[in-house]
């Protein structure tokens, strides 16, 4: 059976979700693996820093707040492009 892509890493994030909210409240972190690779202030500095280093579907970008209302898009292309 296949797993998931990016299951780890939301497991990690989940893991360590109320440490982040607490010190990192409404900040997105960049999650490679069981690898916090840094904090940003949009969702977007974010996924800039992140396309530079990794392949795009290899990194998951969280907002660190607590609760589930805030986490996971599914985005069903592989194209993503901002203004």
């Amino acid at each position: 059976m296949a797993t998931s892509p990016l299951k780890s890493e939301f497991e990690f994030y989940l893991s360590k979700q109320s440490e982040l909210a607490r010190t990192h409240k409404g900040e997105f972190v960049l999650i490679v693996g069981d690898n916090i690779i840094g904090f940003y202030p949009s969702e977007v500095a974010a996924y800039h820093d992140a396309i530079q280093k990794y392949a795009v579907g290899t990194f998951l970008i969280e907002r660190c707040v607590e609760g589930s209302e805030h986490y996971t898009k599914v985005f069903h292309t592989g194209r993503v492009s901002f203004a």
